[in-house]
């Protein structure tokens, strides 16, 4: 069970070995107290200073929409189908609870971010608490560091997306499916289903949670109460499904015949299999994910016989999870790793922790590899949170006002996405992505003959316009009859133009 203390000297249960020099200093509450400090304090710079994401924008304008008009709408494609009228498949439970934390301290991008934020600090704590893997106090609050300072995690964490709210949840279903196999308790089971499916109410992916505590059921023989499970499952999770009951030709239009967001997904029968043949792609992507991956594989190297069996559920849970994400239809982005990333940083913080002897040539090298690669781990770890917690991502907002001034306010927009902070209740703010998918060649004629069609006021380009549609920034004015460019000071790669004839 995942309270099951481990030995008073720190050592973890699982019969697994890392370097014993490490364990001391990293087991000293000053040390670790200390730590947390250096990375509450770094998060909460990162969280101002983070760059703005696109998915930030698109989400945000949804929850807009939802607090202001009362359902879920996006400007960004107003001039291309299926989301140019009200969207009915969303990430439910996120804009829902973007749109309370908006109703509580009003729209904008840092109160978007918190609620991520929130949820990541609350699954640290979780991890902390819970202690699965068999760990004790001091081992929880090392793994719960580790994960803060964990660049798949906290990046994730920093900002307005579902994956961390729906880990959240999927973690906390997982410890009401521990708790409630032995002695198999339907309350627990129940909110433990209510759990899974409300995080596939957050993203659909949330499902594989559902799929890993049904399959633990299943081996544990909890038939009885599995029905119980699947109930509070299918509570949870059905938000993200009402529109299909609603309006049933735009949800299917929105989750299959969607160019506008949708990746290039394969259906095919033998899908699967592809799918889970190709995961180790998503483990070893780019940095983000290879740091953790390649530690979870070395402590895994470290496991034995008896860890494996002590640990039985939690191998059973994490098991049908990782085959679940690795089957979805879905791209293999390094970001739904993190969905899986408390359960690796437990069997990592075990293992490093532990002073079992090795056995083997293979248990010896892991146990030397294990606390190198940790201290490569943390070291990059703490320079890139460092390094986004003194960036200047955030200066769009500042950019995006100075050129908000010479605008007239209420007119429609072709802009950056981000454009979106903070100047959504001004203007309409429409993004670029319709008028590339609509024409044909790609030049400053014919984008701003798309844009005229469409009544569009104001144009904003930032560097990726400026490329894509091939655009000389020092000769604006020879290359667009219908618009004339606007001189605006200090507006750091955005070059604004405006309808001839405006004031």
């Amino acid at each position: 069970m995942i309270l099951t203390d481990t030995n008073t000297d720190g050592s973890s249960p699982s019969g697994t070995k890392s370097a014993g020099w490490c364990s001391p200093l990293l087991m000293r509450t000053g040390v670790l107290l200390i730590a947390l400090v250096v990375i509450l304090g770094l998060l909460c710079l990162a969280f101002v200073h983070f760059d703005i994401r696109v998915d930030e924008a698109w989400l945000g304008q949804q929850v807009y929409s939802l607090v202001t008009h009362g359902e879920v709408r996006s400007e960004f494609f107003r001039d291309k189908a299926p989301l140019d009228g009200k969207i009915v498949l969303y990430h439910t439970l996120l804009i829902w609870m973007g749109a309370a934390a908006s109703w509580l301290t009003g729209w904008g991008l840092y109160t978007l971010r918190a609620v991520s934020v929130v949820a990541g600090l609350l699954l640290a704590a979780s991890l902390f608490w819970f202690r699965p893997f068999g760990m004790n106090r001091r081992i929880a609050a090392l793994a719960a560091l580790l994960l803060l300072i964990t660049p798949l995690y906290f990046r994730v964490m920093l900002i307005f997306r579902p994956e961390m709210l729906l880990t959240l949840l999927g973690f906390l279903s997982f410890v009401l499916v521990d708790r409630g196999v032995i002695p198999a308790r339907r309350d627990l089971l129940f909110f433990a289903g209510l759990c899974a499916g409300c995080s596939g109410a957050t993203h659909a992916l949330g499902l594989s949670f559902a799929l890993a505590g049904g399959v633990v059921l299943l081996v544990y023989r909890r038939f009885r109460v599995l029905a119980w499970f699947i109930a509070g499952s299918l509570i949870g999770f059905a938000p993200y499904v009402a529109g299909f009951f609603t309006d049933r030709s735009a949800f299917l239009d929105q989750a299959f015949h969607n160019p506008l967001i949708q990746s290039d997904i394969g259906m095919h029968w033998y899908q699967p299999v592809v799918n889970l043949l190709g995961e180790h792609t998503r483990w070893f992507r780019n940095f983000e994910s290879i740091g953790i991956s390649v530690l979870f594989v070395l402590a895994i190297l470290l496991q034995r016989r008896e860890s494996w069996h002590r640990n039985r559920l939690f191998w059973i849970f994490f098991g049908a999870l990782a085959i679940a994400i690795a089957i979805a239809p879905i791209p293999k982005t390094s970001r739904y790793l993190v969905l899986m990333a408390p359960f690796m940083i437990s069997v990592i913080a075990a293992s490093l922790t532990s002073r079992s002897p090795s056995v083997g040539i293979r248990s010896k090298l892991a146990g030397f590899l294990l606390p190198v690669w940790a201290i490569v781990f943390v070291c990059s770890g703490v320079v890139s949170l460092g390094r986004e917690a003194f960036s200047q991502g955030s200066h769009r907002i500042a950019t995006n006002h100075q050129l908000a001034a010479h605008l007239v306010p209420g007119s429609l927009v072709m802009a950056p996405f981000d454009f979106t902070f903070s100047e959504q209740p001004n203007f309409v703010v429409q993004s670029y992505r319709g008028a590339q998918l609509t024409r044909r060649s790609f030049s400053p004629d014919e984008l701003e003959a798309y844009a005229d069609s469409l009544s569009v006021k104001y144009l904003i380009f930032s560097s990726e316009e400026v490329l894509f549609w091939g655009i000389d920034t020092l000769n604006l004015a020879s290359q667009f009859s219908r618009y004339s460019p606007v001189s605006v000071t200090g507006a750091d790669e955005r070059w604004l133009m405006k309808k001839i004839g405006l004031p």
